[in-house]
């Protein structure tokens, strides 16, 4: 289902979008408007798909609107004037009616808004069935490595070594901080100057040492407090003082 509004400072032009979009059965029009300002406001609580906006109106005109709500919403403009079409491709714009908009025209825009919004979901599925990674360049060759192989970072100097669950490692010329750069959005912090370690590969914390599997990491304190405070909001088991 393609839900959309309509926004046109003229009562027939928006009477006339009304009565298309009820004879599409893929389309919802939820709410119709006759000022931009009022579908602003709406639009910071509701969601939709598709706004069909007329260019030339009061307070605010369909080009300004548009690149005022979210970047995520298609946008259909219908307008009396040709002479706005080459602007409304500079916004996020989908298809460009001249008035009056016929039925078949107005049909043939909102398929266009359907069929791109089933790309971007079908997009979006397979984006999150991959798993994420990371490319590594050593002396030799480029590896992909699968962020969940990866045990913890160290650094020296230059260079960084990867070490990897299967006792691997790959030996690269990057710096700490840019590692971490990339890797901080899977859960990696960086527990010493010379470590990066994923959270999730933690098995034991004793006093300011990480083990991860046959591996003691040394910890600062500040990364040690850091990382008990994830655990109290995770919940620790045991931890009750009777």
């Amino acid at each position: 289902m393609l839900n959309c509004i309509a926004v046109d400072d003229e009562p027939l032009a928006l009477r006339l979008i009304e009565e298309h979009c009820q004879k599409i059965d893929f389309v919802n029009l939820k709410k119709t408007f006759s000022s931009g300002l009022e579908a602003i406001d709406y639009l910071q609580l509701e969601t939709v798909d598709v706004a069909i906006l007329d260019v030339s109106m009061p307070e605010i005109d369909g080009i300004v609107l548009s690149t005022l709500i979210s970047s995520d919403i298609q946008i259909i403009f219908i307008t009396a004037y040709e002479k706005f079409a080459i602007k409304s491709y500079d916004v996020n714009t989908t298809d460009y009616i001249v008035k009056p908009a016929s039925f078949s025209r107005v049909f043939k825009a909102l398929l266009k808004c359907a069929d791109r919004k089933e790309l971007l979901e079908q997009s979006s599925s397979l984006d999150s069935k991959v798993e994420p990674s990371i490319i590594l360049k050593d002396s030799k060759k480029i590896h992909q490595i699968p962020i969940r192989k990866i045990l913890f970072v160290e650094g020296f100097k230059d260079y960084a070594k990867v070490i990897l669950v299967d006792n691997e490692q790959v030996v690269i010329r990057e710096s700490l901080k840019n590692i971490l750069e990339v890797l901080k959005v899977h859960d990696f912090i960086r527990v010493h100057r010379s470590f990066i370690v994923p959270l999730e590969q933690i098995n034991s914390i004793e006093g300011l040492v990480i083990k991860i599997g046959e591996h003691r990491i040394p910890l600062n304190k500040i990364s040690k407090e850091y990382i008990l405070d994830l655990y109290k909001n995770k919940g620790i088991l045991g931890g009750r003082i009777s």
